[in-house]
């Protein structure tokens, strides 16, 4: 190694570790290399569960409808061929299906059902600030009487509060 003025190291060596010398030769018995043909081991079932599934009620173990129980034809139609995102993604009879199911139903359900979203879910504006609607303002009246001795305030002049006086006659109707 050189060293310069600078303190850099121009062309340094990396030093071997020491390997210890049984440690090479096992090394050299092992021969490693890729797992061929691997196969998943499947676990043991226990026959007296498979017995419990196979007589249970509600969801029988069935070999030759896939292990559903199905009500009816239209049941089966509708569960092999829904697609889950809505009914724009179905077959004309699927939706023709759907809606007979849901004609007794509100009509929004079915509208979600096309649109694959709820379409009148409630909504809490002050969790959506973005698209919250701008308060109103109330009109609101000039002049409020609430049935008092006096007469309510109705206007100004020269910036002294009035109220209306009715028995009065005002100077442009004609007596």
């Amino acid at each position: 190694m050189t060293f310069d003025e600078g303190g850099a190291i121009h062309k340094p060596k990396k030093k071997e570790p020491e390997r210890d010398e049984k440690i090479m030769q096992a090394l050299a018995v092992y021969k490693g290399g890729a797992i061929r043909k691997p196969k998943k081991k499947e676990p043991k079932r226990d026959e007296k569960i498979m017995q419990a599934l196979a007589t249970h009620k509600g969801g029988s173990i069935r070999k030759k409808s896939g292990g559903i129980k199905f009500h009816d034809r239209a049941h089966k139609y509708l569960y092999n061929n829904l697609s889950g995102k809505g009914g724009r993604l179905d077959s004309a009879m699927c939706r023709k299906m759907m809606h007979n199911i849901m004609s007794k139903y509100d009509p929004t359900l079915f509208q979600s059902y096309l649109r694959g979203k709820v379409m009148d879910h409630p909504r809490f504006d002050h969790d959506h600030p973005i698209r919250t609607k701008r308060a109103k303002v109330d009109a609101h009246a000039d002049v409020i009487d609430h049935g008092g001795s006096l007469n309510s305030i109705s206007h100004s002049e020269n910036g002294i509060l009035r109220s209306h006086n009715p028995e009065f006659h005002h100077y442009f109707e004609i007596v």
